[in-house]
């Protein structure tokens, strides 16, 4: 059994350790593979953050304790995966220390280079701008999420990998029966701090209400209002996000076109994808690599998302066409079931 620890900076509260590592544990498991996660900062830290804002030295203490306790432990592992950073806001002399000796994989699905090298302090920049490519140049291979962080890394690193965070198709299910007559329902889901690119959407919608119901419903999104538009925002939970989805007519991804959103992986889609919805979203990044228009439709600015909405809203035989599409599409490259065998060869590869 070859064994894996993989050093995430979060818990398996947050999608970037829920989604990349613990979903795959099973069937690495099946394959010979023994994988577990070891995060810097631990669920509580996350509540907190999520509810004050704030984080508590302690928590911080707390964090580096049980890293440095798992940097020893790792040595008895066969591999080790690093995901984003094992310090981070230290400088990469840290990392690189802490790394000696180790075989490991680098592993992100962000742009997380970005915190540093465009950053607006210059000492930030100038000390940690390239942090992130020092502990790549290291690694015994990169696993990227999507072609932008993939092409960062070959810069430093030729030994690259593209697996996209991808979902369960056991968990995502396509609706089996017809929608409910209501408003035409726009779905997005996300976290609080993400909400802010739906002010790209406000002025569609709410010119698009003008023509007739229509609801916005946004899991995981802070407070918002839009005028003439029914919004519901409702918390996001792991064991309802299926559910919440399948209430919507189309799932949407408006993202502004800047360096940090380019790095982002469009995992909205593919969940949108996965449930048979059809998708508009911004030509920005990895959505410009998920979407194609058998299943979705690009927006660049008002007309053109009032454009797509009116469209689907108008044509369901067109939104159902699409969302057949997308779920294949979604079955076919960005499933758990297709990129299991891949990344169990890129584990062994790395040890071997």
């Amino acid at each position: 059994m070859l064994r894996v620890l993989a050093l995430t900076k979060y818990d398996r509260m947050a999608a970037s350790a829920r989604m990349r590592f613990v979903q795959f544990e099973p069937g690495l498991k099946e394959r010979g593979i023994e994988l577990s996660i070891s995060p810097l900062f631990d669920d509580r830290y996350l509540k907190e953050r999520f509810s004050s804002g704030r984080q508590k030295p302690e928590h911080v203490l707390r964090a580096l304790v049980r890293r440095a306790r798992a940097l020893v432990e790792a040595r008895s592992w066969d591999l080790a995966v690093v995901c984003y950073e094992l310090f981070p806001y230290l400088p990469p002399l840290f990392e690189q220390a802490a790394l000696l000796g180790l075989p490991y994989v680098f592993d992100f699905d962000d742009a997380i280079f970005h915190t540093y090298d465009q950053h607006p302090r210059a000492l930030v920049r100038r000390v940690l701008g390239d942090k992130l490519s020092r502990v790549i140049r290291g690694a015994r291979s990169v696993i990227a999420g999507s072609d932008y962080l993939a092409e960062y890394a070959r810069r430093s690193n030729p030994k690259v990998h593209l697996i996209p965070t991808v979902i369960d198709l056991d968990r995502y299910r396509v609706r089996s029966t017809p929608r409910r007559a209501g408003p035409f329902t726009v779905g997005w889901i996300g976290s609080p701090s993400t909400s802010t690119y739906l002010d790209l959407v406000t002025g569609p919608l709410v010119r698009l209400a003008q023509e007739g119901p229509v609801k916005l419903l946004a899991v995981g999104a802070a407070p918002r209002t839009i005028p003439g538009v029914e919004v519901e925002i409702r918390p996001w939970s792991e064991a309802r996000e299926v559910e919440d989805l399948l209430e919507c007519d189309v799932g949407i991804m408006p993202l502004t076109d800047t360096p940090w959103s380019r790095g982002k992986c469009a995992f909205k889609l593919i969940q949108y994808m996965a449930c048979g919805l059809p998708v508009i979203a911004s030509p920005v990044g990895a959505n410009q690599e998920v979407v194609n228009l058998d299943c979705g439709a690009f927006a660049r600015d008002d007309q053109e998302w009032l454009t797509e909405l009116r469209r689907l809203r108008d044509t369901p035989s067109l939104a159902e066409a699409q969302g057949r599409a997308g779920r294949a599409r979604a079955e076919a490259r960005y499933s758990l079931q297709s990129q299991l065998d891949p990344l169990a060869q890129i584990f062994r590869q790395a040890v071997g």
